[in-house]
């Protein structure tokens, strides 16, 4: 009988007197090991730091793991340097080399274990140069530094066609390419993400100001933009055409953070043809302005109680509300939710309105709920034994509560799940016959068990 066993095409052996361990497993089921172990995570910033500590932890194991994660190219796709770790630079362009032609993700971000570094810039624009070569495979651009002179600049570094761009986080570049370059949009059919970040007037340069038609054309040109973010952004926009002349037709997902109130209204004012979410982080509107916005999904994430939710509400026609950490969400909301349109006395505030989710919420109380509830399901016919197959808006089909700080009654809880289709409280509820256990994860990205009854 023989001694040894043969595990692999690749000719690893066990002796009798060995130990197994997870190197005598054939390369082949090692490589699958490693995908999942790096290619797991999302594409957040943090998603892109995690795997690419994943894939230097397998490579710093031994000389095997290492020679089987660099002759896998699917795994370099995504880059990740530090602008203010010098020594990173030294290998990027050996790790761009063994994506082979695979589509790129290029990260430039700032180590949390490293203090800023006056050669930032320097180092970006080193970095760039190893990557000009490789743009036309380029997927992803995420530029995140220290100082705003280390940003590339499109007029300088961005030269070369990049059709498969889906994505790009920038800031002031997007005054010049909108005012500038309008043409460089022909280079971007694929772009699908943009992001607008930190983009600020500066008072030590003369630039002539963006007008929001710039923005609307330059939009337009993207036919396959689907998500637009604007993040802390001051522009001043002086309409040289009336707003409801202005149409933004491919964006399906627009996200606003950190806006003043001018701009915030100014965005939400225009005729937004598809858009299917909206979410509207840390800003105020600048005033009680009644607009209808149109949108299925509605996230309001840290509004405050001076953030006029009741006028935004009022008018807008969609089917989820998500309420994050919001102390905007009060009673007052609920009794703009629960009333009839000022200019329609036949429907409701939010006629569409089928379904509210609320996550660190608890300004609001159980009992303008409650009223909520009533006024808006007052229609339902309750004593037919399936009359929750036929809830439709503006009736409440679901109301679900993460974090409110306090238990329900038990008797509160029964009166809700008999008058909804699906009630959900701090993570238990009911769902017409059965019984979930559910949560939010950082993403606010809902997951349950369910025990049926």
């Amino acid at each position: 009988m023989s001694t040894r066993a043969d595990l692999s095409p690749s000719g690893i052996t066990i002796r009798p007197s060995q130990r197994p361990t997870i190197n005598h497993l054939p390369v082949e089921l090692l490589s699958h090991i490693f995908c999942f172990a790096v290619l797991r995570y999302d594409d957040s910033h943090m998603g892109f730091l995690q795997l690419d500590f994943a894939r230097c932890a397998l490579c710093g194991v031994n000389s095997l793991w290492r020679s089987i994660v660099v002759s896998i190219p699917k795994l370099w796709t995504t880059i990740v340097n530090f602008a203010n770790v010098p020594y990173h630079w030294s290998t990027v362009e050996n790790w761009i080399s063994l994506s082979h032609n695979l589509p790129l993700d290029l990260v430039l971000t700032r180590s949390r274990h490293a203090p800023p570094d006056e050669l930032e810039g320097a180092y970006v624009q080193t970095m760039l140069g190893l990557a000009v070569p490789h743009f036309p495979r380029l997927r992803r651009l995420h530029v995140d530094v220290h100082f705003s002179s280390s940003l590339p600049s499109i007029e300088n570094h961005f030269v070369w066609c990049m059709p498969s761009l889906t994505m790009i986080v920038d800031g002031e570049n997007f005054r010049y390419i909108c005012q500038q370059r309008p043409e460089w949009t022909s280079n971007l059919d694929n772009l699908s993400e943009l992001t607008v970040s930190h983009f600020v007037e500066n008072e030590d340069i003369a630039v002539h100001l963006l007008e929001i038609s710039d923005v609307v054309d330059f939009l337009e040109d993207l036919p396959n933009l689907y998500s637009l973010t604007f993040e802390d952004a001051d522009f001043d926009f002086f309409p040289s055409q009336p707003l409801n002349q202005l149409s933004i037709s491919n964006v399906g997902s627009l996200e606003i953070k950190d806006l003043d109130g001018t701009l915030l209204t100014d965005l939400l004012y225009h005729d937004w043809d598809n858009l299917d979410m909206v979410t509207i982080t840390n800003c105020v509107l600048e005033e009680e302005h009644i607009f209808s916005l149109f949108c299925q999904d509605l996230y309001l994430d840290a509004i405050d109680v001076d953030g006029h939710l009741p006028s935004l509400l009022q008018s807008w026609d969609g089917i989820t509300v998500h309420f994050i950490n919001c102390p905007g969400y009060d009673d007052d909301v609920l009794e703009t939710l629960g009333s009839v349109n000022r200019n329609d006395q036949s429907s409701f505030n939010a006629s569409c309105l089928i379904e509210i989710i609320s996550i660190g919420c608890s300004n609001f109380s159980i009992e303008a709920l409650k009223r909520l509830v009533e006024r808006r399901n007052r229609t339902v016919d309750y004593a037919d034994p399936e009359w929750w197959k036929k809830v439709e808006a503006p009736e409440l089909d679901t109301v679900m509560v993460e974090g409110y700080g306090s238990e329900l009654s038990t008797g509160d809880r029964q009166w809700f799940e008999s008058h909804l289709r699906e009630f959900f409280w701090n993570g238990v509820g009911c769902c017409r016959g059965t019984l979930f256990f559910w949560n939010f994860d950082q993403h606010h990205t809902l997951t349950s068990q369910v025990d049926p009854f």
